[in-house]
């Protein structure tokens, strides 16, 4: 793995300081930022690609990390992780915006949802 595609350490530790428990079940035993969408691509050191599991969901997530769209748990991860970016006011940045491309299906489901 590239060491490359991980997260921006200062914007990794702004998202999640606040709220360092499973966006699942909200444990704070062995809790770490996950990549959503596979950490081998190209643009998924983006902090949307992150959300912050225990050890257990991490594991289960694990088996979901592929940058493939579609994946009913990635939509899920997906969607706690973009509103959070946004109610957080991060800036769009290049690497940010190249990630939502590249998985604007899913991208769109998400929309789907809040908007509803």
């Amino acid at each position: 793995m590239k060491l490359g595609n991980r997260f921006n350490q200062g914007r990794k530790t702004r998202m999640w300081i606040d709220d360092p428990y499973c966006a699942l079940c909200g444990s704070n035993q062995n809790c770490s930022v996950h990549h959503i969408y596979g950490c081998k691509e190209k643009h998924s050191s983006s902090l949307i690609n992150s959300i912050m599991l225990c050890e257990m969901h991490h594991r289960q997530a694990d088996t979901h990390n592929t940058h493939e769209c579609g994946d009913e748990h990635r939509i899920k991860y997906l969607s706690i992780s973009l509103p959070r970016f946004v109610r957080y006011g991060f800036s769009f940045l290049k690497e940010d915006k190249g990630f939502i491309k590249s998985v604007q299906e899913d991208v769109n489901e998400v929309l789907k949802t809040i908007r509803k």
